[in-house]
C-alpha cells in the first residue's frame, strides 16, 4: 500500500507546561527499515515445507493408526506450531474420534491420567463439550485427586494444562488445577529430570493456554528436539517453517517500518513514541499464519496511529492544541482508511473498513473527553468515567479492525456481530480497563490525571483506600474480579458467526513496552510478570459440538506489555534447518543437527 504523509508540522506553543511521559525512544532505531529477504533461503524453506506437508499429511489420514496415537499426533502437530497446514484433516479426525464413541470418559484410553488430560484439553480447544466426569476415575473414596497421581509427572503437567479449559460450574476441574499446581510447585524443587523441571516450570509461569502461539511453538520445538521418543519428520517441519514464517515476519515488519518513517512523525511530533516493532507484534499474536499478511499490516497500522493519537490527547496537549492535532492527524488517518478502502473494494469486501472508522472515532472522541477531564480537574462518577473508558481502552477499535484484512472468512454478518457490542465484547474490555487503570494508578498520579477508575471508585466510596477498589470487576460494581471470566456471555460467544476465535485480539498496553524482541531470539526468557486472562472461562454452552472450528488457545490473551522480558525474537534468524556447512541468513549457526541438512 501507498505511504501515507502527514500534514504540516503542528504549532506547539513552548511556554506551556505539560505533564511529559518522558518516554524512552525506541529500543530498535530504523534496523528494520534496512532488512532485505534472502530469497534463497527463503525458497528453500518453501519447497521443504511443501515436501514435509504432504508426508505429515499422510500420517493424518492413516486409517490404521489407533485413536490415542491419532490424537497425540495432534497435539504434537499443534504444539510444534505446524497446525495450520492440517486444519480440515484434524477437524475430520476429531470429528470422526469424538462420535465413535457415545461415552469418551467411559473409554479404556482414559485409564491414564496424561491421555485423559490431553484429550480433554484438545476436543475442548476444538470446540467439543468433553465431559469433565472423564476424571472422576482420578479420585479417591473421599472424593479428592488420588495422592499416587503425583507420581506421574507428565500426567500432572497435561492434568493442569487441560484444567485452564474449564467452565463456570465445573468444581471437579477447578479442584484439578489446585491440585496439579501445589505438586508440580513443589516438585519443581525436587529431583526431576531437567527435561521435566523444565516444562513444569515454564507451565507454572505462563500455561499452554495463556501463551503466546508463535513463542510457544519455539519453545515446544526445544523441548520436542530432546523427547527420545520424538518423530523426526516433524521435528524438521517444525523448524523449516518456523524459519520460512519468520522471515514473512520481518519482510512485513520491514515495509512498517518503512511506512512509519515516511510519516515523519519523529520530526513533527518527536514527543510521540515509536512502536512500530511492538505494534506489529500484538498483531502478530492476533494471526501469524501467512495467508494474513494483508490483516496484520492493516492492524499494524492501525495500532500505531491509535497509539500516537493516544500520546497526544494522554500525555501533551492543551485543548487548544488537540483541536489543532485532531485535524493534522485526521488527514493521515482519512488516507490511511482511504488506502485500506481501495484495497478491500478489489476484494468486494469495502463494508469491511466502516466498523474500523467509526470506532477509530469513537475512541479519538473518548481521548477528547479524558483531556478535557485532565485539564479542567474534573472527577466524574464511575458509571461516567465507565461510559467513556470502555470506548477509550481501544477494545472495540482493535476487534473490528482485526477482521478487516480478513478476506472471506469475515463477512457482513461477523461485522454486524462486532456492531452489535456483544457480551464478550464489552466484558472484555471492562476487564481490561479496569486492569489497565490499577497498574497505572501511580502513574496517572505523577501526571496529573484526576479521572482514573480507582480514583473515581474512591470518591463515591468515602474512606476507602486504593487498595480496596482491586476487588471490582465484574458488573464492575458488586462481583469481584476474579468472578469475571463466568461471567453470563455463553449464549453470545457460542452463537458468534462463523469465524476463527483465535484471531479476535485483545488490548495491550505500550505505553513503557520494553523489546519485544520476536524477530531475534524467538524465546521467551521469563512471563512470570505477565498478567495473563484467560476468555475461554466463559461459561459454555450445552454444546461446543456446534461452535465453528476453533484452536481456544490461540486466542490472544490480554497482556500488560510494561512488565514483558525481552523476547528476542527479531534479528536472530534462529535456529535455521540447515546443514552447518551451509551459511544461514544472518550468520548465526543452525541448531538443526547435520543429519537434518
Amino acid at each position: 500500500m501507498a505511504s501515507t504523509k502527514a500534514g504540516n508540522p503542528i504549532d506547539w506553543q513552548p511556554d506551556t507546561f505539560r505533564p511529559s511521559a518522558n518516554f524512552e525512544p525506541s529500543l530498535w532505531g530504523d534496523r528494520f527499515s534496512s532488512f532485505h529477504l534472502d530469497n534463497q533461503a527463503f525458497e528453500m524453506y518453501s519447497k521443504e515445507v511443501e515436501v514435509l506437508k504432504e508426508e505429515v499429511r499422510s500420517m493424518l489420514i492413516d486409517a490404521e493408526s489407533k485413536a490415542s496415537e491419532k490424537m497425540n499426533l495432534i497435539n504434537t502437530i499443534e504444539r510444534l506450531g505446524v497446525f495450520y497446514h492440517f486444519e480440515k484433516e484434524i477437524e475430520e479426525k476429531l470429528e470422526q474420534i469424538f462420535h465413535s464413541h457415545s461415552h469418551l470418559e467411559d473409554h479404556e484410553d482414559y485409564n491414564d491420567l496424561s491421555t485423559a488430560a490431553i484429550h480433554f484439553r484438545i476436543f475442548r480447544q476444538h470446540g467439543y463439550n468433553m465431559s469433565c466426569d472423564v476424571f472422576n476415575k482420578f479420585k479417591d473414596n473421599n472424593g479428592k485427586f488420588n495422592e499416587n497421581l503425583t507420581r506421574d509427572v507428565m500426567g500432572m503437567l497435561s492434568l493442569y494444562e487441560a484444567s485452564h479449559l474449564r467452565i463456570n460450574g465445573e468444581d471437579i476441574i477447578d479442584e484439578a488445577l489446585a491440585f496439579t499446581t501445589t505438586h508440580l510447585e513443589s516438585m519443581v524443587t525436587d529431583e526431576l529430570s531437567p527435561f521435566l523441571a523444565k516444562q513444569v516450570m515454564h507451565a507454572l509461569e505462563q500455561p499452554l493456554h495463556k501463551g503466546i502461539p508463535r513463542l510457544e511453538a519455539r519453545r515446544y520445538i526445544s523441548i520436542y528436539e530432546e523427547d527420545v521418543s520424538k518423530n523426526k519428520l516433524l521435528l524438521k517441519l517444525a523448524k523449516f517453517d518456523f524459519n520460512l514464517l519468520q522471515l514473512t515476519h520481518k519482510q512485513e515488519l520491514c515495509h512498517m517500518s518503512r511506512w512509519w518513517n515516511d510519516l515523519g512523525f519523529e520530526s513533527k511530533l518527536p514527543f510521540v513514541r515509536s512502536r512500530v516493532v511492538e505494534c506489529y507484534f500484538w498483531a502478530m499474536t492476533a494471526y501469524f499464519e501467512p495467508h494474513y499478511s494483508l490483516g496484520r499490516i492493516i492492524l499494524a497500522k492501525i495500532i500505531v496511529m491509535s497509539s500516537v493519537l493516544n500520546d497526544i490527547y494522554d500525555e501533551y496537549g492543551t485543548i487548544e492544541e488537540l483541536k489543532l492535532f485532531t485535524d493534522a492527524m485526521q488527514r493521515a488517518i482519512i488516507n490511511l482508511y482511504e488506502e485500506f478502502d481501495k484495497e478491500m473494494t478489489k476484494q468486494g469486501r469495502s463494508y469491511s473498513v466502516d466498523g474500523s472508522k467509526y470506532a477509530f472515532k469513537e475512541i479519538a472522541r473518548s481521548y477528547h473527553m479524558e483531556a478535557k477531564w485532565c485539564k479542567e480537574g474534573y472527577v466524574p462518577s464511575f458509571d461516567e468515567f465507565m461510559s467513556n473508558a470502555l470506548n477509550s481502552v481501544g477494545y472495540y477499535l482493535l476487534t473490528a479492525s482485526s477482521f478487516v484484512g480478513m478476506g472471506a472468512i469475515a463477512t457482513t454478518e461477523t461485522f454486524g456481530w462486532i456492531k452489535d457490542k456483544p457480551k464478550i465484547l464489552v466484558a472484555s474490555r471492562t476487564i481490561v480497563r479496569l486492569m489497565d487503570d490499577i497498574v497505572d494508578y501511580e502513574e496517572d498520579l505523577e501526571k496529573g490525571h484526576v479521572a482514573t477508575g480507582i480514583i473515581c471508585y474512591m470518591k463515591e466510596h468515602a474512606g476507602m483506600s486504593k487498595e480496596e477498589p482491586y476487588g471490582w470487576p465484574d458488573d464492575y460494581r458488586h462481583v469481584p474480579a476474579s468472578d469475571y471470566w463466568h461471567a453470563p456471555t455463553a449464549a453470545d460467544y457460542w452463537h458468534v458467526p462463523t469465524f476463527d476465535y483465535r484471531h479476535v485480539p485483545a488490548v495491550a498496553d505500550y505505553r513503557l513496552v520494553p523489546a519485544v524482541d520476536y524477530l531475534q531470539t524467538p524465546t521467551a526468557t521469563d512471563f512470570r510478570h505477565v498478567p495473563t486472562f484467560d476468555y475461554r472461562h466463559v461459561p459454555a454452552a450445552t454444546d461446543y459440538r456446534h461452535v465453528p472450528t476453533v484452536d481456544y488457545r490461540q486466542v490472544p490473551i490480554v497482556v500488560d506489555y510494561r512488565q514483558t522480558p525481552m523476547v528476542d525474537y527479531w534479528q536472530v534468524a534462529n535456529q535455521h534447518v540447515t546443514p552447518v556447512s551451509q551459511p544461514s541468513v544472518l550468520g548465526e549457526q543452525p541448531m538443526v543437527n547435520q543429519s537434518y541438512g
